[in-house]
């Protein structure tokens, strides 16, 4: 009987614990550095206007040669399926 209340009485301690570490004042991150205004600089973007041609690195695929597409939709990215169409139409 003594068992059932070990494992209770081990839950209460360790939350007690983690809730002393990590909200009790007992950690305390790293100081933000300070940045002035003028150091701050822009990233240089390389970008080109669009173009409907496909851009490829090396050679495309042959006709008959086949590759794989993944279209992660596990994660609610906003879109419908029928919003695919246009791009699977294209590749």
């Amino acid at each position: 009987m003594w068992k059932l209340a070990v494992l209770p009485a081990f839950l209460v301690v360790f939350l007690l614990v983690a809730l002393a570490v990590f909200y009790r004042g007992l950690y305390t991150p790293p100081a933000t550095p300070e940045i002035a205004f003028e150091e701050i600089r822009s990233i240089p973007s390389a970008s080109t206007d669009f173009s409907d041609q496909p851009v490829f690195a090396s050679k495309p695929l042959g006709d008959g040669v086949r590759g794989h597409l993944l279209i992660d939709t596990a994660h609610r990215n906003n879109f419908y399926h029928p919003e695919l169409n246009v791009l699977l139409s294209r590749v």
